[in-house]
């Protein structure tokens, strides 16, 4: 399967999107998200804010301000990314999304403020 973006994520890991989850779910369902690769690829490397995913253990939602253009620029483009337990297995996006900045219901387990010295 071919890949449409890979990036390290926040803690040095390889996280990569295949084209056809790219073309098919993603942008197909957030037309805003067209060749926006560059903006996910720094959600994942400088998030904001990184939710463990209360439904999905494996799952963690990465948030990012400030990455979209206007009139989306104060939205959080969030970043859905799957883990597998296998420590050979490349994590993958799940899928990527805009989000206004309001409560979330997953844990928060990392913030940038929280990894500034």
């Amino acid at each position: 399967m071919s890949c449409e973006l890979e990036a390290v994520d926040y803690e040095g890991k390889l996280v990569r999107c295949s084209h056809r989850n790219w073309s098919r779910h993603i942008t197909f369902r957030h037309r805003d998200l067209e060749d926006r690769q560059e903006a996910v690829i720094a959600a994942l490397s400088g998030p904001d804010l990184v939710y463990q995913s209360d439904e999905y253990p494996t799952r963690k939602l990465h948030y990012r301000k400030e990455v979209l253009p206007y009139p989306y620029h104060q939205d959080f483009l969030v970043i859905v990314v799957d883990y597998p337990t296998d420590r050979h297995t490349v994590a993958h996006i799940v899928t990527a999304y805009r989000k206004l900045p309001d409560e979330r219901k997953e844990t928060l387990i990392w913030s940038k403020l929280d990894a500034i010295p």
